[in-house]
């Protein structure tokens, strides 16, 4: 009988060591899956767009929606919000002489500040001779900013699998803890990989930064 119990608290340890490892397995694929298709691109200029208008409108969508009245919503500070996340001024006269009172909602206000920012963005690019070295900088900051922040990740699940032993003593099961941590940890991650890309991006104001890749 004991070692039936031995051989049964063996075999759970081994299951809960192979469900642990199930969770980061399935951020690796996630991870790499993106990265061997950055690698594989001739350019990821939608993946950059789909990057920027994320992370454009979720500062957009943090200043308004925390106003209980739209009305109420002052617009051009909105902008300016926007200027100091990408650390990018571009209130120029276009945006200050254009009439943007059709504007009913945050997400329609949120799209519309994107698109601004967009066109900026390919300011840079509509003005580079070698368009391949242009994406290919597209690419190098993506996977950067992905191998960085990967193995940062990494780490920081390391650590997580260990706090989560000590939720014994809380009455809750590590695994599920460590479950439900891992999701928002994952969430981060590529909130983070956006924001880095993103920023990294908007700091390419000049054409000598891409002719010298």
């Amino acid at each position: 009988w004991v070692q039936t119990q031995v051989e049964w608290h063996n075999f759970d340890a081994r299951k809960h060591i192979l469900e642990y490892d199930d969770v980061i397995n399935k951020h690796r694929t996630i991870i790499y899956n993106k990265r061997n298709k950055i690698l594989d691109s001739k350019n990821i200029d939608e993946d950059i767009k789909n990057m920027v208008i994320s992370q454009i409108q979720k500062v957009v969508l943090a200043e308004t929606t925390k106003i209980n009245e739209w009305e109420e919503v002052d617009k051009k500070l909105v902008i300016s919000k926007v200027n100091e996340f990408l650390w990018v001024n571009v209130i120029d006269d276009t945006i200050e002489n254009d009439d943007i009172n059709w504007i009913k909602d945050h997400i329609q206000l949120a799209k519309y500040i994107a698109n601004i920012w967009l066109e900026e963005l390919y300011k840079v690019k509509d003005k580079v001779v070698d368009i391949e070295a242009y994406y290919t900088l597209e690419r190098r900051i993506v996977l950067q900013s992905i191998d960085s922040l990967w193995m940062r990740h990494i780490d920081a699940m390391s650590r997580l699998r260990e706090e989560v032993a000590f939720e014994w003593y809380a009455q809750r099961q590590p695994l599920v803890v460590y479950k439900e941590k891992a999701f928002d940890k994952f969430n981060t991650l590529m909130d983070e990989l956006e924001y880095k890309t993103v920023k990294s991006m908007f700091s390419i104001n000049q054409v000598q930064d891409v002719q010298q890749v």
